[in-house]
């Protein structure tokens, strides 16, 4: 059932990178941008998903691509900030220049790794959750 998710998200992925890297218009490089991170993110997750142990997957496929594409999307905006205060003109360009595009490549790459790493510490802080006793006394 993962499979079924796996296969648009990474066509997704796959496109923003492609057109991305490519000469995209300045007005639909910052969609880019956005879609690339909340698909990278998602694969992440689903990758993560996918190699996990299946008595561990309590949840299903789709919880995994939301939170990942979630975690993808904050990571790589928490990445992206600094370096759009620094050099505001890289979030709204005139044209895509080649920093623009080592920038989107790095970005996604960081929210591929926050997907996977966000599937790990979720499960891990959901099961220490569980181990300790909450309750009025």
């Amino acid at each position: 059932m993962a499979f079924f998710f796996l296969a648009p998200v990474v066509s997704i992925l796959l496109y923003a990178l492609i057109a991305g890297i490519s000469a995209p218009s300045a007005e639909t490089y910052v969609l880019l941008m956005f879609g690339g991170l909340l698909s990278a993110g998602a694969t992440g997750a689903l990758v993560r998903f996918l190699l996990s142990d299946p008595s561990s997957r309590e949840r299903g496929p789709l919880f995994s691509l939301v939170m990942g594409g979630l975690a993808g999307l904050i990571v790589g905006l928490a990445y992206l900030i600094p370096q759009w205060i620094g050099a505001p003109d890289m979030l709204l360009p005139k044209t895509v220049l080649a920093a623009n595009k080592i920038q989107f490549l790095s970005v996604v790459l960081v929210a591929v790794t926050a997907g996977i790493g966000f599937e790990t510490v979720f499960q891990r802080l959901q099961k220490q959750a569980n181990d300790v006793p909450v309750g009025l006394t």
